[in-house]
């Protein structure tokens, strides 16, 4: 387990790459970004804690973290690079926070377990193959109300059911 303190701000690219006997990792309040490749190939992380001032997540920081089960993302965040949590096959459901306004390619590409996925309310772009081979992903709920681009579920022939944030079902989509 890795507790990362207060006195730091940012954690550098590749700082805990493949560090496979890594299991919890709690994320202090000051930090601010997490560069990338950072916790990538952590194939024993089952859950983090981020602080709550957290802004950037970078490319593939989280990529390869096959066991990650649980992730607690604070609305601060920002700005989530390409790859970041792709091939988190452990992974039920994701929120997206409010202050995101683009989904990066692969962001969530390969995560096999991914069943649900919630999409806050600053999102305008979901870049290509951001779910893709998500196979098991059956729910979106859609919070943004500017998104004017969606192209990223590939589910090979299986529907998507998208809802709204009140549960209404906006649409059935067979992909």
């Amino acid at each position: 387990n890795i507790e990362i303190p207060e006195s730091v701000y940012s954690i550098g690219a590749n700082a805990f790459q493949d560090c496979k006997k890594l299991k919890q990792l709690n994320i202090g309040n000051n930090v601010e970004t997490i560069q990338d490749y950072t916790f990538s190939g952590c194939s024993s992380l089952e859950s983090f804690k981020m602080g709550e001032y957290v802004e950037l997540i970078g490319e593939k920081a989280f990529f390869d973290c096959i066991s990650l089960k649980l992730i607690d993302l604070p609305q601060s965040i920002a700005s989530i690079g390409t790859s970041a949590f792709e091939n988190c096959n452990s992974l039920i459901e994701f929120v997206i926070p409010d202050k995101i306004s683009e989904i990066p390619n692969k962001m969530l590409n390969s995560c096999s377990g991914l069943e649900k996925i919630t999409i806050g309310k600053g999102l305008n772009t979901i870049a290509t193959n951001s779910f893709s081979a998500a196979l098991n992903l059956k729910t979106v709920v859609m919070n943004a109300v500017n998104c004017t681009s969606m192209s990223a579920i590939d589910r090979r022939g299986k529907l998507v059911t998208v809802f709204d944030s009140n549960r209404n079902n906006l649409t059935t989509i067979e992909i």
